[in-house]
């Protein structure tokens, strides 16, 4: 053979690898980028199930402790990881398990929620009654078990609030409880607060067993939503109000099989809550709410950061 050809062979054959190698070397060099995105895609799933959520706020039922716009972080793990009940990005629904939590929603904590009416939506209120007690509205203020919900001073008077959905003037006030929780609701200026009652009811509780007849209707209004709409029995009143019809059979008692939550709104005039769609089942219990990260006022325009943004409201422990 000759050796010049041989010598061509052997930089052609060179050329060939290094050139193998240069593409094997890019190809890996991909299949890094694209694993390294799938762990990171991964791991944020994860996180999102086990750990924590972020949540925006929709509505000002929960102004001002939560304004329309603020994103929170929601803590998930505290109450018990409930994994998803839908494939994501799908209505498709598919079976889910609850882990075992450090503790249960406590009155003053807000929660983050599905709401019993629509579970493919997430609520957020505030818990001012659990199982076992009994909560009243008298005159616009919340009693538990007859007492009222803690020190009240008012520290803001007739402040304007131009939010479409409310446009009045309210009036604020500090809540202290008596275990040490603070926090703020508002109520309307000029609202009739005499008018604003409601209960007493009876937040159940599971193993609880309710006799009828029921308080006034109120109680009844919920109750009827847990009964048919909650723990899906049939449910029938009779011209007795001592007894009424489940499943088809006449009774004058019913035991409740989960237990339930009050919630409402800091903006209490202006807020759907337990009062409209009834109690909140522990099994709707998504996570307590954390920090705010980030907010903003949509009424203002795009271009101006330093109204756009609430800075002041960033980095807002949520009590």
């Amino acid at each position: 053979m000759n050796p010049k050809t041989s010598e061509k062979q052997a930089a052609s054959a060179k050329q060939a690898d290094q050139t193998h190698k240069k593409k094997t070397k890019k190809k890996s060099g991909l299949q890094e980028f694209i694993e390294s995105i799938g762990v990171a895609l991964i791991a944020a799933f994860i996180l999102r199930i086990f750990l924590v959520q972020s949540f925006k706020i929709p509505t000002g039922s929960m102004k001002d402790t939560l304004m329309i716009g603020d994103m929170l972080l929601v803590n998930k793990f505290i109450y018990g990881v409930r994994t998803p009940n839908r494939i994501p990005f799908t209505d498709i629904k598919i079976p889910y398990i609850r882990l075992p939590g450090f503790r249960d929603p406590k009155r003053g904590n807000i929660v983050v929620f599905k709401f019993p009416d629509n579970p493919g939506l997430d609520y957020i209120k505030r818990c001012v009654g659990v199982g076992g007690q009994t909560l009243e509205v008298r005159h616009g203020w919340v009693y538990i078990d007859g007492v009222i919900e803690g020190k009240r001073k008012k520290i803001v008077s007739g402040k304007f609030d131009n939010e479409r959905s409310d446009q009045d003037y309210f009036d604020y006030y500090e809540i202290r409880t008596d275990w040490g929780d603070t926090y703020t609701v508002r109520q309307r200026s000029n609202y009739e607060i005499n008018l604003d009652n409601f209960g007493p009811v009876r937040i159940p509780r599971k193993g609880q067993t309710i006799h009828f007849p029921l308080k006034n209707e109120d109680e009844v209004k919920l109750y009827r939503k847990l009964i048919v709409n909650r723990e899906k029995h049939t449910f029938q009143e009779t011209n007795d109000s001592r007894l009424v019809v489940i499943d088809g059979k006449v009774t004058d008692s019913y035991t409740v099989e989960e237990d339930y939550y009050f919630m409402m709104g800091d903006n209490r005039d202006n807020s759907s809550d337990s009062r409209d769609w009834g109690f909140m089942p522990r099994e709707n219990v998504v996570g307590e709410a954390l920090i705010i990260f980030f907010s903003y006022d949509a009424n203002e325009p795009f271009y101006d950061l330093s109204s756009l943004v609430r800075w002041s409201r960033i980095g807002m422990i949520i009590r």
